[in-house]
């Protein structure tokens, strides 16, 4: 599927854009199999729909991508589909809790992915080392 620079609504950033030809084209099908995907950046800047010609042209990654094709095109999915995939990444962080540990925050936090409503847990806890070193040693 080729899609238009000048039918975007927003001009990628250099790395996607130096990919479009000389005329402004560019196979995204192809530069989403060599450079990886950005369906949810594709949808969100024009009305090109490629999940949609993927599956007509039956070169749509189920595994890799149900959840795409579930968000985007679900009256496109086969009933007798199986689902794969895994969800979106978290769009969300709540923090519960904040201690400092050898000088050194340490935060508990959800994460929670608000924009995908499926059968996978919305919900995981996740310990990280974060900030610098507050007290100064004397």
């Amino acid at each position: 599927m080729v899609i238009e620079l000048e039918n975007l609504t927003t001009v990628p950033c250099d790395e996607w854009r130096l990919r479009f030809d000389k005329k402004g084209k560019l196979n995204v099908h192809l530069a989403f199999i060599e450079h990886g995907e950005a369906y949810k950046w594709l949808y969100a800047h024009s009305s090109y729909d490629l999940i949609e010609w993927q599956i007509q042209n039956n070169c749509f990654d189920w595994e890799k991508y149900y959840w795409y094709a579930e968000k985007y095109c679900p009256n496109l999915i086969p009933s007798n589909r199986k689902k794969y995939g895994t969800p979106e990444p978290f769009v969300s962080e709540q923090v519960f809790e904040t201690t400092l540990l050898g000088g050194i925050q340490l935060r508990r936090a959800s994460f929670k992915d608000t924009s995908f409503k499926g059968t996978w847990a919305n919900d995981t806890l996740i310990y990280g080392l974060f900030g610098s070193q507050t007290d100064t040693p004397s």
